[in-house]
C-alpha cells in the first residue's frame, strides 16, 4: 500500500548469514595450466594464422587434456564406491565455465556421485584451531601444503594424495576478500563494507600466524588468499559438527536456484561402502579421515530426475532465503532475480540510534546529560541495548537480537518496530521529554535514500557526510594486507592487474541487486515514507 510497507519476519539467513547451514560453489574458471596454455595459443594466433588442420589439432589437444583431468577427478572422488553418473565438462554459452553434466539418464533420487569421507577435504574442528585463527586460513594452509606435496616438494605435512582434486581447482576465484578499500567502499552498503573489512582483517591475522609454515612450502600472502578464496567458494558447512567440507567432484556443481535438479545427502553407517546405509539430509559425518567404513557424501538427482547431457545443478541457498551477501562474500557472484533479496537498513541498535538522533535532533534537543550530539546518540544506544538485553525475548546482551535490520521490496523487518520503540524510549529518557508523533516512516525512507545515493554513486551516502552521520563504511587500513594481493595496495585506491574487470563486474552486480530493493521500497512508501512503523 502506498505510503507504508508491511512488517515481515525475514529469513534467518537475511539476519545472520554467518550461521548458514549449507554452502556450495559458483561456476569455476578453468585450471591454471589450461588457462595459461589458452593465452599462449591466443598470442600465437595473433602473429601467424595457422592452417585449419593445425588450428583444429591445437584446439583438440587442450580439450583432450581437460577431459583427462576431469575424468581423473571423478575417479578420485568416487574411489570405486559407486559408479558415477556425472562428468565434469566445459559449459557452452556466454557464461561458460565448468560444471557437472549427467552422463546418463537418472531417475529421481538416483545417486549421481558418491564421495567417501576420506576423499572429503575438511576443516579442523573449531576447538582445535589456534585462538582466533579463521577456519579458512587453517584449511588453506593444508591445501597449500598438499599442493606442494603434489608438485614434488618434501615435508610440509604431506597431502600428495589430493593431486587429482588440486589439479582441477581453478587458478583464480574473485571474491571481496581481495578488494581494495576503494572497491569495498563502492559496494555502498555499510554492513557489507564492514564485513569485507572484518574478513580481510581475519585473513591477515591468519597470514601472520601461519607465515613460517607457509614459507616452508614456498608460499606467501597471495597463495594463502588464493587458497582461502577457493575454499570459501567451494565448501559446504556441516552445522552439527561445525565442519567446512570441500567435496571433490561435487564442488563442480553450479547454483541452479529454483531450477536446481539435484541435492546433496550424507550416508552414514559402518556398512556405507556396501550400500547398506540409511540416507539422511546432511547428517553428522564422522571425523575427517574416518574412511570407507564411515560416511559418504552424495550428490542425488532431484524430484524430476536428470536427463543425459543435462547440467546437474544444486541450490546453494535459494530455499533458505539467502540474500545476495553470502553469494557475494563467499562465492563471488550475485544471483539474478532473487526473491529473497534484501538490503540492510541498520547494522544494529547503535546504527539505528545514531541515525535516529541525527534525524530527529531538533525534537530531541541536547538531552539532559553532558556532552555534544555524538555523546547523545551513544547514550541513547547504550540505553536501548541495555533494554534489549533485559527484555524477556531478547537474544543476548548488546542488542544481539537486532543485528542486520533489513528492508525488502515487499516489507520491513518485523524487528524494526521493537527496535524503534527501544531507541525512542531511550531518547525520551535522555531528552527528558515525550517524543510522540515522530514520523518514523520518514526516518526509514531517509535511510533508504542515503543507501540509494551510496549505491548510485551520487550525493552523500551512509557514513559519508549523510544526515545520519552514520556508521562509517571504511575498510580497515591494512596497508599491505590480504585485500591487496601480495601486499600491493595503492593507499586503498583502485587496483589494476589481474581480476580488475571481474571485481568491477561483481561490485556492479551487487549494487544493482541492492538498488532494485531500495527503489522498490521507496516507491511503495510513496517516495517519502510518511508512515510510522513502531510509532
Amino acid at each position: 500500500m502506498k505510503g507504508s510497507l508491511p512488517f515481515f519476519a525475514p529469513p534467518a539467513a537475511a539476519c545472520r548469514h554467518k550461521q548458514l547451514q549449507l554452502q556450495a560453489r559458483p561456476r569455476c574458471a578453468a585450471p591454471g595450466a589450461l588457462r595459461r596454455g589458452q593465452a599462449a595459443r591466443g598470442a600465437a594466433a595473433r602473429s601467424t594464422a595457422p592452417a585449419p588442420a593445425a588450428a583444429a589439432a591445437a584446439a583438440a589437444a587442450p580439450a583432450a587434456e581437460s577431459a583427462d583431468l576431469y575424468a581423473r577427478l571423478v575417479r578420485f572422488a568416487s574411489d570405486g564406491v559407486h559408479p558415477p553418473l556425472v562428468a565434469v565438462a566445459e559449459l557452452p554459452g556466454a557464461g561458460g565455465g565448468r560444471g557437472l553434466v549427467a552422463a546418463a539418464d537418472a531417475e529421481p533420487g538416483a545417486v549421481l556421485l558418491s564421495v567417501p569421507f576420506d576423499r572429503v577435504f575438511a576443516s579442523a574442528p573449531e576447538e582445535e584451531l589456534a585462538d582466533g585463527l579463521h577456519w579458512a586460513a587453517e584449511m588453506g594452509l593444508r591445501l597449500l601444503q598438499a599442493r606442494h606435496a603434489c608438485r614434488g616438494g618434501g615435508g610440509g605435512g604431506g597431502g600428495g594424495e589430493w593431486g587429482p582434486w588440486i589439479e582441477a581447482l581453478p587458478s583464480r576465484v574473485v571474491t571481496p576478500a581481495e578488494f581494495s578499500a576503494t572497491e569495498a567502499e563502492r559496494c555502498g552498503v555499510p554492513s557489507t563494507i564492514q564485513e569485507i573489512a572484518a574478513m580481510q582483517s581475519s585473513l591477515e591475522e591468519g597470514y601472520r600466524e601461519l607465515a613460517p609454515q607457509l614459507e616452508a612450502v614456498g608460499c606467501g600472502r597471495a597463495d594463502l588468499l588464493w587458497a582461502v578464496q577457493v575454499l570459501h567458494s567451494r565448501c559446504f558447512y556441516e552445522a552439527n559438527l561445525g565442519l567446512h567440507l570441500s567435496v571433490p567432484g561435487v564442488d563442480m556443481a553450479n547454483d541452479g536456484g529454483a531450477a536446481a535438479n539435484a541435492t546433496v545427502k550424507v550416508v552414514h553407517s559402518p556398512d556405507a561402502s556396501q550400500g547398506a546405509a540409511a540416507l539422511e539430509d546432511i547428517a553428522p559425518p564422522p571425523p575427517p579421515g574416518a574412511g570407507r567404513s564411515g560416511s559418504l557424501f552424495q550428490l542425488v538427482a532431484g524430484a524430476g530426475g536428470v536427463a543425459a547431457g543435462e547440467e546437474v545443478r544444486i541450490a546453494y541457498g535459494w530455499a533458505a532465503g539467502w540474500p545476495a551477501e553470502p553469494y557475494f562474500l563467499m562465492f563471488g557472484f550475485v544471483p539474478e532475480g532473487n526473491p529473497a533479496e534484501s538490503v540492510v537498513a541498520y547494522s544494529d541498535l547503535q546504527d539505528l540510534a545514531r541515525h535516529f538522533c541525527s534525524h530527529f535532533a531538533a525534537q530531541i534537543g541536547g538531552g539532559g546529560g553532558a556532552g555534544g550530539p555524538d555523546e547523545l546518540w551513544e547514550r541513547v544506544a547504550a540505553r536501548a541495548e541495555e533494554a534489549a538485553a533485559a527484555a524477556a525475548d531478547g537474544e543476548g546482551a548488546g542488542g544481539g537480537g537486532f543485528e542486520r535490520l533489513v528492508v525488502t521490496a515487499q516489507g520491513l523487518d518485523q524487528r524494526l518496530g521493537p527496535a524503534l520503540g527501544l531507541v525512542r524510549a531511550a531518547a525520551e529518557a535522555e531528552a527528558g521529554a515525550r517524543l510522540s508523533g515522530l514520523p518514523l516512516g520518514g526516518l526509514i525512507a531517509d535511510r533508504l535514500r542515503q543507501l540509494r545515493r551510496a549505491l548510485g554513486g551520487g550525493g552523500a551516502g551512509v557514513g559519508a557526510g549523510s544526515s545520519s552521520g552514520g556508521t562509517s563504511g571504511s575498510t580497515s587500513g591494512n596497508g599491505s594486507g590480504i585485500g591487496g594481493v601480495g601486499g600491493e595496495r595503492d593507499g586503498g585506491g583502485e587496483r589494476g592487474g589481474e581480476g580488475c574487470e571481474e571485481r568491477a563486474a561483481l561490485i556492479e552486480a551487487y549494487r544493482r541487486a541492492k538498488l532494485g530493493v531500495v527503489d522498490a521500497a521507496l516507491a511503495a512508501m510513496g517516495g517519502g515514507g510518511g508512515g510510522s512503523p513502531g510509532g
